[in-house]
């Protein structure tokens, strides 16, 4: 019976640490939600961090910039990519790109004043 314990233990360690994905402090995530025409902020895990601005929605696609934790954004629409994470169509200034919608928050942020 140990055994059996400690051989499901082993495979659980080996497994959940490569499906797990961090999820960051924003509004999405894995569900399908609704986002169309609303001014927001990138929020990251961390005060210095930066997200990546795609020009798809997934990880696959190609990175067009970082944009800086605070920044403010236009979320255009969003959806849900191959990855089940929520995409949000975003615009800063002429940039128009792609972001995981869990590090988007909602509202105007005024450290990042345009």
């Amino acid at each position: 019976m140990l055994k059996i314990f400690l051989a499901g233990a082993l495979i659980l360690t080996t497994i959940l640490p490569a499906a797990a994905e961090e999820i960051g402090p924003g509004i999405g995530g894995r569900n399908s939600i609704s986002a169309e025409g609303y001014s927001a902020h990138v929020c990251t895990n961390e005060s210095d961090g930066n997200l990546s601005l795609r020009n798809g929605p997934g990880k696959s696609n190609k990175k067009i910039t970082e944009l800086s934790n605070k920044t403010n954004i236009n979320v255009l629409n969003s959806t849900n990519g191959q990855d089940s994470f929520v995409w949000f169509r975003i615009r800063k200034g002429e940039i128009t790109g792609w972001v995981r919608s869990d590090y988007v928050c909602n509202g105007y942020s005024v450290a990042d004043a345009d």
